[in-house]
């Protein structure tokens, strides 16, 4: 016995046999079946069939085999239920669509704790102001190093490389009501 029928045979007694199979198709990596009944479908024993690299439960049920090997598993499958096997193109729309959007909304509903959106306003309001407080800092570190050098801490560029440092720093308080005001 051949390893694509051997597969094929496996996942058919998994899924409750040749006359639970309505439907058989199979895209680039995946053997996708409609079984007629999902209460004989063993999503564990499919899992564990030697071959099988992992099972989707969707519209159809999407097992997982690999590039190559799928068709001929899907060939194999087809003859031995006698239901014509098709192909699924990649681009068309897939079962998951959406999927993702809604279980991010689920997240962002379950993880709207009062005390999370309170940081979350309290980070919407810091965290443009980062960059500014950075390059603020930078220039004051800088200016201090030319002053412990020998510079004179009098002279014009000192004194306006002072000015850009410590003047965001000055009106930092501003900057915040700015961004508490958006």
């Amino acid at each position: 016995m051949r390893n694509e029928e051997r597969l094929a045979r496996e996942i058919l007694a998994q899924l409750g046999g040749a006359d639970n199979i309505a439907d058989v198709a199979s895209c680039m990596t995946r053997l996708r079946v409609k079984p007629a009944d999902y209460s004989k479908v063993n999503l564990d024993g499919i899992k564990k069939v030697d071959g099988v690299l992992g099972v989707v439960e969707a519209e159809t049920l999407q097992i997982i085999l690999g590039p190559g090997i799928v068709t001929k598993v899907a060939n194999e499958v087809s003859e031995i239920t006698g239901k014509t096997a098709s192909s699924v193109d990649e681009s068309d729309p897939d079962p998951f669509e959406g999927l993702a959007g809604r279980t991010k909304d689920e997240l962002n509903k379950k993880n709207a704790t009062p005390f999370k959106l309170f940081l979350r306003r309290i980070a919407s309001i810091f965290i443009p102001l980062i960059p500014a407080i950075v390059a603020s800092g930078l220039i004051a570190g800088l200016t201090n190093v030319i002053i412990r050098s020998g510079a004179d801490p009098e002279s014009t560029l000192i004194q306006f490389l002072n000015l850009i440092g410590w003047g965001i720093f000055s009106y930092l308080g501003v900057f915040v009501g700015i961004n508490t005001a958006r």
